[in-house]
């Protein structure tokens, strides 16, 4: 184990202190076991991304047809700016990022 010295803002320090008691943990521990959770996270993205860019390319559509509509790629369930606030379809909920108010309550 290497040692290191770090710099909090007051509010962090406080919540990882409390954080790491809840946890039955010194302040050290829970910053090395977070970090160690951030670096396998990374290298599983890494991964993962080297896998997929190591397949070859597979082609979107035959030569001389369209590509497909939105609409249909996606079931008729297109996020626009004509949706006024988030609808509802049965069990999806469409919540609508271009809607400047917020949601009703229901």
């Amino acid at each position: 184990m290497k040692n290191v010295t770090i710099t909090l803002d007051e509010k962090v320090a406080l919540w990882a202190r409390i954080h790491a008691a809840k946890q039955d943990m010194n302040l050290s521990r829970l910053i090395s076991v977070l970090l160690e959770e951030k670096m396998k996270d990374e290298d599983a993205y890494q991964s993962a991304m080297q896998s997929y860019l190591a397949q070859p390319p597979q082609k979107l559509k035959e030569t001389g047809r369209r590509y497909p509509r939105r609409e249909d790629l996606y079931g008729g369930y297109v996020l626009t700016e004509d949706l006024q606030e988030n609808e509802s379809y049965g069990e999806l909920v469409v919540i609508n990022p271009f809607h400047t108010e917020p949601p009703s309550q229901s």
